[in-house]
């Protein structure tokens, strides 16, 4: 019996973004015409930027999770119009991606009539808010797909392989958990620390989330660019890594010419640290979050049949900032979405029990130093860049390297010979950097696990579905705060850091 059209295209969304899309914004015919032109030749160019879905066929509006999660509904014109302009605002960023990584770069022509035409197209939507109830379409269907395969899945039979997978997560969270503020720093540890500046206080910070909350009909938190400077900079973390060769020093991607063509290296003499901002949801409210990003040139094989080795490597650090300005808690993965750890920092805060059969959270709240209070350095082992330790910036360090810090959008399109490239692919992979743990994992559903991946793309559960930038991701592991404010609680939590006490004392 032949299997209906509709079953396949269920089947089909896990790989691609839906089986429909919506049509072409209320343009012209000779807007239409161009748009249509321009998205055939995005795809056929092979330069497509990933980090965002085109929500219509014109592909003047994208949306992310977080943008998908906050669809306003009927009777609310103030937010669906805010929700327009951000969609519109992320597909504009990506056409100026797309634009420079053409070979050519498309002309600055043709950009022009291409973002006249988009401009109207927001000016069509934002007319139709007005005149109308009912959310746009475009509103009403944006949605993101997640990063795992459904077929994977079922031709690898998840429900038994999870069994054989869900012992040896748990044995290797067992080993990270033995080595948290346990290891020593060996002689070979070099010190990477951002530009010192001057602090904000939690009030001050407060304040400014306030601020920008108030002035945004969608409640994000999203901070002019010298505030969001400054909280970057104070927030930046330093690093403390075991050293055995270039491959343990942080710095620049770049693409360097080889027999295939070019292939991606990083300049370790170019330390540096990427930024962005993300936001996520919890108790009611949008928090703001500072991520950081670390690059290195590979993770060296250990032995002949290293499933985990290959071309570049690093680490995500992330820093979520409560309404009151104090650090609720950090969270880390490494750049393929694996190992994904989390830190409480608030005393109050408690991660939900795992349930049989799911994946276990890692969760470390050993001495963990407070990043508002004091510059936050992370430890790594050498070779596999695995956290061995968190503590507080030491007053006097030598050697001592300054890690610039610097835009994560700028890794969507990079210098290379005779233009320019994105270190990512149009699936958001970074395919040089595969490892040949994706043929023991591959059941798992997630594609080519181990690989480097853009944000967006990050899976980071085996067992269950997990996403490094899902704005609910707090709000699902960890249990609602107590109801007791800061002052109420014990103060030895701040006299004796110790296993589970979360905040250091600043003194």
């Amino acid at each position: 019996m032949p299997v209906p059209a509709y079953v396949l295209c269920l089947l089909l969304t896990s790989a691609l973004s839906g089986c429909v899309q919506q049509p072409l914004a209320p343009v012209t015919a000779n807007c239409q015409n161009l748009l249509a032109a321009w998205q055939a030749q995005r795809r056929a160019s092979g330069v497509a930027d990933a980090q965002v879905v085109p929500v219509d066929a014109a592909g003047l509006f994208a949306v992310d999770r977080l943008l998908a999660s906050l669809k306003p509904a009927a009777g609310a014109p103030d937010q669906q119009r805010e929700w327009l302009v951000q969609a519109w605002q992320l597909a504009f960023a990506q056409r100026q991606i797309e634009y420079m990584n053409m070979a050519p770069a498309v002309a600055e022509a043709q950009q022009q009539a291409i973002e006249a035409c988009a401009q109207q197209g927001l000016q069509a939507q934002l007319a139709a808010v007005a005149t109308s109830g009912v959310p746009p379409t475009i509103i009403s269907q944006a949605r993101v797909d997640d990063s795992y395969s459904l077929w994977r899945r079922i031709l690898g039979v998840y429900p038994v392989a999870k069994m054989f997978v869900l012992p040896r997560i748990r044995a290797e969270q067992e080993k990270l958990r033995a080595q948290f503020q346990h290891t020593q720093l060996p002689a070979s540890t070099r010190w990477y620390l951002p530009a010192s500046g001057p602090r904000l206080s939690a009030a001050a910070i407060a304040q400014l989330l306030a601020a920008a909350s108030n002035n945004n009909a969608l409640g994000l938190p999203q901070l002019p660019a010298a505030a969001l400077a400054q909280l970057q900079q104070q927030f930046a973390p330093g690093w403390a890594i075991a050293t055995e060769s270039r491959n343990d020093m942080p710095g620049q991607p770049i693409w360097l010419p080889s027999p295939q063509g070019v292939r991606p290296d990083v300049d370790e003499h170019q330390p540096s640290q990427y930024f962005r901002a993300s936001y996520t949801r919890f108790e009611g409210q949008l928090l703001l979050q500072l991520n950081y990003f670390i690059w290195f040139a590979a993770r060296p094989a250990e032995h002949w049949l290293d499933l985990y080795s290959g071309a570049l490597d690093g680490l995500v650090w992330r820093v979520t900032l409560a309404a009151d300005g104090h650090v609720l808690g950090y969270d880390s993965m490494h750049q393929c979405g694996c190992y994904h750890q989390f830190f409480p920092v608030d005393p109050r805060l408690r991660a939900r029990p795992a349930t049989p059969g799911e994946e276990p959270l890692l969760v470390l709240d050993e001495a963990l130093p407070d990043a508002l209070q004091t510059r936050l350095v992370v430890q790594l082992s050498a070779v596999d860049h695995a956290i061995q330790g968190l503590a507080a910036a030491p007053q006097n360090m030598a050697p001592l390297t300054t890690l610039a810090l610097q835009d994560y959008a700028s890794l969507r399109s990079l210098p290379v010979a005779g233009g320019r490239r994105s270190l990512f692919d149009q699936r958001g992979l970074i395919p040089q950097s595969r490892r040949l743990e994706r043929w023991v994992l591959w059941p798992m559903g997630v594609v080519s696990a181990g690989a480097m991946r853009q944000w967006g793309h990050h899976a980071t559960a085996f067992v269950g579905r997990r996403h490094f930038d899902d704005p609910f991701l707090h709000e699902e592991l960890y249990e609602e705060l107590y109801e007791a404010p800061y002052e109420a609680l014990d103060e030895e939590p701040w006299e004796t850091p110790g296993p589970g006490l979360g905040r250091q004392s600043p003194e």
